[in-house]
């Protein structure tokens, strides 16, 4: 691909704070099973940056692996973009997956490589590539959360949304804003109620991205009938 370093974050598309096992990415390129941390491989060089809660886990589990432990927020530590800097001649690549980065994210790192002469791609996942037994993407059926327990309908919440937002659109990627939005749960990631999906609210559509393999009938036609 051109890329002289790619960088695994611990995060999945929706920012959550429990990653499904598809998502789990970091810990299968590295070995640390800590739930923070930041692993970074060049053609010739790995490092990993954990914060101090998993400093003495991050070094018994890289040891032997051809990772070098970086402790955040320790002073003589660098930063990614500083390391990167010092071990990548200007003018090479540095890639990231978009999906689970945000894009504030990608923005600050873009402006932090480029004091090095590197630029950055978005558009590439390897792990689709060389993880041969990924994990699948959660399928888990959605279910309706009864007016009962949310005590608001769907359309309703929408109306409110609209009203906040006027002539613009929104974007909700947060699992918990969907499933609150939709009075919709399901069970895709552990420890929390939630289906993985966006929603695209514009003054005229109320659009919801999902497997369709998700929807029941029941809850097709619920969807329908809160004008999404």
């Amino acid at each position: 691909e051109g890329i002289s370093a790619f960088i695994t974050p611990s995060t999945d598309p929706h920012s959550g704070e429990y990653v499904p096992e598809r998502w789990k990415s970091r810990r299968w390129i590295s070995g640390f099973t800590g739930s923070a941390g930041t692993a970074v491989v060049t053609l010739d060089n790995a490092a990993l940056w954990t914060d101090s809660r998993y400093f003495i886990q991050a070094a018994e589990q890289l040891e032997g692996t051809g990772y070098q432990l970086m402790k955040e927020k320790i002073e003589g530590t660098p930063s990614i973009a500083e390391w990167l800097g010092s071990v990548l001649p200007a003018g090479s690549t540095v890639a990231v997956d978009g999906w689970v980065n945000t894009a504030s994210e990608v923005e600050e790192l873009e402006n932090e490589l480029k004091a090095y002469g590197l630029a950055l791609r978005t558009d590439i996942d390897p792990y689709n590539t060389i993880w041969e037994d990924r994990p699948a993407i959660p399928q888990s059926k959605a279910f309706i959360q009864g007016l009962e327990f949310a005590g608001e309908s769907a359309e309703s919440k929408i109306a409110r949304i609209r009203e906040k937002i006027g002539s613009s659109a929104i974007v909700l990627s947060m699992l918990e804003e969907v499933a609150w939005t939709l009075n919709l749960r399901a069970n895709d990631v552990e420890n929390t109620p939630f289906m993985l999906g966006y929603i695209v609210i514009t003054p005229q559509n109320t659009l919801l991205y999902i497997s369709k393999e998700k929807l029941t009938p029941e809850v097709e036609e619920y969807l329908k009938g809160e004008g999404v």
